[in-house]
């Protein structure tokens, strides 16, 4: 009797928690009408912010609808993702030395630079796994700059959940396509 009492009580829980994430999922379809309206307004701010970042536009409305939901703000992610650009070229030996403690290439075998949005997101995963704090913090400012403060939402599960989010957005068809956001 006790085992099969402990199974329910797990099963139990685990319904509650799919409750709790179809409720969540229901309420980003709630406010897609919302959302859609906001980012009509905001379709000149989002291209703006590509043309400076470098980053697509679709790549920020993702960072977007996560970063809310971790309270990282996408100004710091994209600040961030930035000077983590400018830093894939940098010969600084405090740089290349953060890059080789992670494990990161910044580039490919044919010795080109790989893709930024794809090098951010290791960065962040490697680094949620450095055990030491200070060290985590230290090859974080290195490599994000003065944004890496603020981070902490994002870097504390390697950016998992703002994944996560994000693909629940694009999923829901609340990330816009450039040819969308143009028009």
């Amino acid at each position: 009797g006790n085992v099969s009492g402990r199974v329910s009580e797990v099963t139990g829980s685990l319904a509650e928690k799919t409750r709790g994430l179809s409720a969540g999922a229901a309420g980003l379809l709630g406010t897609a009408a919302t959302a859609a309206y906001k980012a009509g307004t905001a379709a000149d701010e989002l291209n703006t912010l590509s043309k400076q970042s470098g980053f697509s536009t679709e790549q920020i409305q993702t960072w977007q609808y996560g970063a809310d939901r971790v309270d990282v703000s996408v100004e710091d992610i994209i600040n961030s993702a930035k000077k983590m650009k400018k830093n894939m070229v940098s010969t600084s030996s405090e740089v290349t030395d953060a890059w080789n403690r992670l494990g990161i290439s910044v580039r490919d075998q044919s010795g080109e630079l790989r893709d930024s949005t794809q090098v951010f997101d290791e960065v962040v995963t490697a680094l949620s796994s450095v055990e030491n704090e200070t060290e985590r913090d230290t090859l974080a400012m290195t490599l994000f700059g003065k944004s890496a403060d603020s981070l902490a939402g994002l870097l504390d599960d390697g950016g998992e959940a703002v994944r996560q989010f994000g693909q629940e957005a694009k999923d829901a068809g609340l990330i816009l396509s450039q040819d969308t956001l143009d028009s």
